[in-house]
């Protein structure tokens, strides 16, 4: 008898074969060309405004963890299992923590200050193009990295967001008539295309594993009492989880899922997410 293969493995098996295509960006060899063509690759995105309150944003205390670890060392594999922070319910890493406010550097350095103003210009309600510019033109020896991290960060938030919107949607999916199990296979293709693109851009695929790993999860008893409540719990930590690595920019507008009252809702809900998504990303992988 053949055996199918899981929705979890068609994914992975999938991303494998993408990843032999897909080439890193090269944070080691950026100039202000190759800035400019990542901009027009990027080029939807470049109108949203930076939010506060991240964890791509947030006070100098918060700036000190996790996120400048991984900015800093993008040589290393970022799928270690980091340490879990529980007090503030997201991850961060203990060893070889970048400090913030360090001497500005060119991108030849691992070092790097990520600015709440540049050249006078607050981060927070600014669009990204508007802060990638700045940084190519305003400084004495512009930092190429700088700008292309400010585009890593929002590209992550905006996957990380719509993994987490996924989770709590087909969680919400779970008490009505809907087989999910057809709506992972529906959009396994999405989940496909977040973890190769967070492949590319370096970015944190943590979420993106987790994820996959719930619906694996899920699959091995589908539509089952146990295999649904496992299923919510998961999601709903997961959302807790990442919660600050969520909305560093309006990519589609959060309803609140319990204002979501019919099934047509919900699905049309995960619908606009998962558009959302593709419009915002379809210059930088879909092409």
């Amino acid at each position: 008898m053949m055996h199918l293969l899981s929705i979890s493995n068609v994914i992975l098996l999938c991303v494998f074969i993408k990843k032999l295509k897909c080439n890193k960006i090269d944070l080691d060899n950026l100039d202000v060309v190759k800035v400019h063509e990542y901009i027009e690759k990027n080029k939807p995105l470049m109108d949203l405004t930076i939010n506060g309150d991240t964890i791509y944003t947030q006070s100098e205390s918060f700036l000190s963890d996790r996120k400048f670890y991984i900015q800093n060392q993008r040589n290393i594999d970022l799928n270690t299992p980091p340490v879990e922070n529980r007090e503030i319910g997201i991850y961060k890493t203990t060893e070889h923590i970048i400090k913030p406010n360090v001497a500005n550097s060119t991108n030849g350095s691992r070092e790097l200050r990520i600015l709440d103003h540049i050249d006078g210009i607050p981060v927070i309600g600014s669009p990204l193009g508007s802060i990638m510019e700045q940084i190519l033109i305003n400084v004495d020896t512009p930092n190429y990295l700088e700008a292309i991290i400010w585009l890593q960060n929002v590209i992550e938030s905006i996957g990380i967001s719509g993994v987490t919107r996924y989770c709590e949607i087909t969680t919400a999916l779970l008490n009505t008539q809907t087989k999910v199990s057809i709506l992972h296979k529906k959009y396994s293709t999405f989940i496909q295309m977040l973890e190769n693109l967070f492949y590319e851009y370096r970015l944190f695929g943590a979420p993106i594993k987790r994820l996959i790993e719930i619906i694996a999860e899920y699959e091995k008893s589908p539509e089952s009492s146990h295999a649904k409540k496992s299923y919510s719990k998961s999601c709903v930590l997961l959302a807790k989880n990442y919660s600050k690595y969520t909305r560093l920019v309006n990519a589609f507008v959060w309803k609140d899922v319990l204002d979501l009252t019919t099934t047509k809702q919900m699905k049309d809900e995960l619908e606009y997410v998962i558009a959302s998504c593709y419009l915002k990303f379809n210059k930088t992988y879909l092409t």
